[in-house]
C-alpha cells in the first residue's frame, strides 16, 4: 500500500501483509516486493471490487511455501 510518511514528507510503499517500509514511491523500481490489482468479475464474492496491496520478498516467499503447489518460475535474462 501507499503511505505518506510525515517524519520524511514522502510517499511510501508499505507491506499490507508485515508493514515494513519497502520504498519510497519514487524510488520503487529498486526495490524487490510483489504488487498486486485485481478487480473481481461478476459471481465472485467481491463482484466490482478492485483489491490492490503491495507485499515484501520475504512475506511473499512465506505466502508461496503455503500452497499446494508453487508457482511458475522461469529465468529472465534480461532485466529492466
Amino acid at each position: 500500500m501507499k503511505k505518506y510518511d510525515e517524519d520524511n514528507k514522502k510517499e511510501m510503499i508499505v507491506c499490507n501483509c508485515c508493514g515494513q517500509v519497502i520504498a519510497p514511491v519514487g524510488s520503487s523500481d529498486k526495490a524487490a516486493f510483489l504488487a498486486v490489482s485485481q478487480v473481481w468479475g461478476y459471481f465472485s464474492k467481491w463482484d466490482g471490487f478492485r483489491h490492490s496491496f503491495h507485499m515484501c520478498e520475504n512475506c511473499y516467499e512465506r505466502m508461496i511455501m503455503t500452497w499446494a503447489y508453487p508457482p511458475d518460475s522461469e529465468e529472465e535474462t534480461e532485466l529492466l
